[in-house]
C-alpha cells in the first residue's frame, strides 16, 4: 500500500474544508486508498493550529478532538530516528523533515 505524509497545513486545510483538494485527499485516506504516516510533532503542531484563531474560527472543539482522535487511531505514527538540522527554511520545520 502507498504511504504518504501530509504536512500540518495540508491536514488543517483538509479537516476544515472537506471539498478542498486536501479534504479530498483525507477522504481517500479514510477510504483506505493509502496509509497516512504522521508523527507526534505533526499532531502537536496541528493541535496548536486548531486552537489558534484559524482553527478555532472554523472547527468546534468537538470537531478538533475528533480529527486528532482519527489521526491517532488510523494513521501510522512514526518517531523520527535521525535528527535533521539546518535543512528547512524555517528551523522549526526541521523536525518535520
Amino acid at each position: 500500500m502507498i504511504a504518504a505524509l501530509i504536512d500540518t497545513n495540508g491536514l488543517a486545510s483538509g479537516f476544515v474544508r472537506e471539498q478542498s483538494v486536501p479534504g479530498k485527499i483525507l477522504r481517500r485516506w479514510t477510504g483506505g486508498e493509502f496509509e497516512l504516516v504522521t508523527s507526534e510533532e505533526i499532531i502537536d503542531e496541528l493541535i496548536r493550529t486548531f486552537y489558534d484563531s484559524y482553527g478555532a474560527a472554523r472547527l468546534t472543539p468537538e470537531q478538533q478532538a475528533d480529527n486528532i482522535a482519527l489521526l491517532r487511531e488510523k494513521a501510522r505514527i512514526v518517531k523520527p530516528t535521525v535528527p535533521v538540522a539546518g535543512v528547512a527554511t524555517h528551523p522549526e520545520d526541521d523536525v518535520i523533515l
